[in-house]
């Protein structure tokens, strides 16, 4: 089969590159006018913190369902200041009006009394948004940020905190991947010209599987980061299965076969390995599927089609190219030209491979424990998110991040959200006051504010705000705690 695919690519290389060309092209083109839009949806199926959204968005809390932020400011003169008070209202009210299906909790207002520190000189309103895609998160942030620029009180500082206000800088990754990509088989090859070939057959791939991808997010959900993803992905795998097609047709040529002969040789050896090493990354790709999570979903369906374009580019594409270079393979050389090792016994990794075949338990024992020794720290690994305190200084959501620890404590960059049913309307928040009051004095818990319910009175909801920072182990275990004993515990002694 992989004889015939050469001699078919080789013989009619023109009809193939043009295939790719046009392909390429209108994959772009109809990418561009019907590609759907990228949404970073997190969600957990089965578990509470999914139930709570969902509850959220049946119940008349829709603005609770998306991305929330803070708009954190510090006033010199103090935040009761009547000049930083009118100002930071009227600023409120911009956003409110310019913001569809948002909801700001000003630190002025009844609900927010407790967002203002103890000294008074840092206060915080709470954004929530309605879930929306993440086009639409990126417009709300920049109507917010437009917003707070016009703020101007003289000793003011306004800061805003929160994933929506995170600038996310992802422009010049594949450019770097891409140059590192370039030095390294220019030193493999020597050669400018048969450098070229593993990056371009990259290139087409890439672009083919990222319009694809583009197409995939009308009807798959899919993280802003994932086209990244697929692109660096898809450099990796393009270039290593170029790179075995090309190394083997240039030992083919060495060998004194012609390019047509070279090229069934390569296509015949090393295209074997391209086709099952791809179908392999493709399906531990597509394993992440099981997983039942929309973000890592997404990514897994981005990047397993950037892998497959990538693969199919090399097998077929790559042989037709290779038929229009010829013997001009080593054409462009860089660098102190080496000789071709024609003798497979006088090759490096020949005498290493027979190295090892004669003492295989000394190199079993050692490779073993090096791996053992590189995998250890996974031990202490912890999984989770980080928080804004990772963010650099220069960053608004960093700055705000310090505002609200400096003034209220670690704990109020990660507060928690608790919601539940109340169907029996005002004696069920009732009873919901007396589990906030058991959640308020738990170890571990700064404060909760009182259980605010919706216009319907079917649910309520109230924010807890531990002692320590989002990332803490003991914030994990106070969730724990909170799910595991003290709510079972409240809920259990009062019907609710």
């Amino acid at each position: 089969m992989f004889q015939a695919l050469a001699q078919v690519c080789y013989r009619r290389r023109r009809r193939v590159l043009l295939g790719w060309v046009v392909l390429l092209v209108v994959l772009t083109v109809v990418a561009s006018s019907y590609k759907g839009a990228f949404k970073n949806k997190f969600e957990l199926p089965g578990s509470d913190s999914q139930a709570a959204f969902d509850l959220l968005k049946r119940s008349g809390f829709p603005e609770r369902s998306g991305f929330s932020g803070q708009l954190v400011f510090r006033a010199d003169q103090g935040v009761r200041d009547p000049a930083v008070r009118s100002a930071m209202e009227a600023f409120f009210a911009e956003v409110t009006r310019g913001v569809a299906n948002s909801g700001v909790v000003s630190p002025y207002s009844p609900a927010g009394a407790r967002q203002i520190s103890a000294d008074g000189t840092i206060a915080f309103a709470e954004l929530n948004l309605a879930d929306r895609s993440n086009a639409a998160f990126l417009d709300v942030a920049d109507i917010v940020k437009a917003d707070a620029a016009k703020v101007s009180v003289p000793g003011l500082q306004l800061e805003l905190g929160g994933g929506l206000f995170v600038q996310q800088d992802f422009g010049g990754s594949e450019g770097i991947g891409l140059l590192a990509a370039v030095v390294i088989l220019l030193v493999s090859f020597g050669s400018l010209l048969a450098m070229g070939l593993p990056v371009l057959t990259a290139i087409f791939g890439i672009g083919c599987g990222l319009a694809v991808v583009q197409l995939f997010a009308n009807v798959v959900t899919m993280p802003d980061f994932t086209t990244q993803a697929a692109a660096m992905i898809g450099l990796g795998v393009g270039i290593d299965y170029a790179l075995f097609i090309v190394t083997r047709y240039r030992n083919a040529l060495h060998e004194e076969h012609s390019p047509e002969e070279a090229v069934v040789v390569a296509l015949d050896t090393s295209g074997r390995a391209v086709l099952f090493a791809g179908l392999t990354v493709v399906i531990a790709l597509l394993g992440m599927l099981s997983m039942g999570l929309s973000i890592p979903r997404g990514v897994a369906i981005g990047s397993s089609l950037a892998v497959l374009f990538t693969m199919l580019a090399a097998l077929t594409m790559l042989p037709a190219v290779l038929g229009f270079v010829g013997h001009n393979i080593d054409k462009f050389h860089v660098g102190r030209k080496r000789r071709a090792v024609t003798d497979p016994d006088r090759a490096f990794w020949h005498r290493w491979s027979r190295f090892v075949q004669r003492r295989p338990w000394p190199a079993l024992v050692i490779g073993v424990v090096i791996l053992l020794a590189l995998s250890f720290p996974v031990l202490q690994l912890r999984t989770g998110f980080a928080d804004f305190g990772n963010r650099p200084t220069s960053d608004t959501t960093r700055r705000a991040y310090d505002l609200l620890s400096k003034g209220f404590g670690p704990g109020f960059n990660g507060p928690l959200l608790l919601a539940a049913e109340t169907p029996r309307g005002g004696a069920d928040v009732a009873v919901l006051g007396k589990v906030r009051d058991a959640v308020a004095t738990t170890p571990g818990v700064a404060f909760a504010t009182p259980p605010f319910p919706n216009a319907q009175g079917t649910a309520a909801i109230f924010q807890v705000f531990p002692t320590t920072s989002p990332q803490d182990e003991a914030t994990t275990d106070l969730v724990h705690t909170l799910r595991d004993r003290v709510l079972p515990a409240a809920i259990g002694a009062e019907p609710l």
